[in-house]
């Protein structure tokens, strides 16, 4: 319940990570529960996720994937909507692996409508 979520790239332009967005965990379910009663985009989107690499040492961990999500509008035309890797942090707390800091990395620059929800 303490953790954060980010979306970040890398702008060449400016030479420098960019910061898309940054959630403390109350702020985003308050985002999420909410969702529903907001999101007009009608399309479907389906999330790819490859682990590549876990790091574990007692109750702290690392972990990278690489992820992409296709969006498939109502005439079941696919694209890829956005690509990356997931950069997160996480601790244990009472038995539980839980996220301190879900990143989003993106590859992907240039996002399509209906960005508003997080990846």
């Amino acid at each position: 319940e303490d953790g954060t979520y980010e979306i970040r790239a890398y702008g060449p332009e400016i030479r420098a990570d960019m910061e898309w967005w940054r959630s403390p965990y109350a702020e985003l379910a308050g985002i999420l529960k909410e969702a529903r009663d907001h999101v007009r985009d009608p399309a479907r989107r389906l999330h790819l996720v490859s682990p590549v690499s876990v790091e574990i040492s007692a109750d702290r961990a690392e972990a990278l994937s690489h992820f992409q999500i296709t969006r498939t509008d109502p005439d079941g035309v696919s694209s890829i909507y956005v690509a990356g890797r997931y950069v997160d942090s996480l601790v244990k707390a009472n038995g539980r692996w839980l996220y301190d800091c879900h990143r989003a990395v993106l590859d992907t620059r240039m996002l399509d409508s209906f960005t508003h929800l997080p990846l």
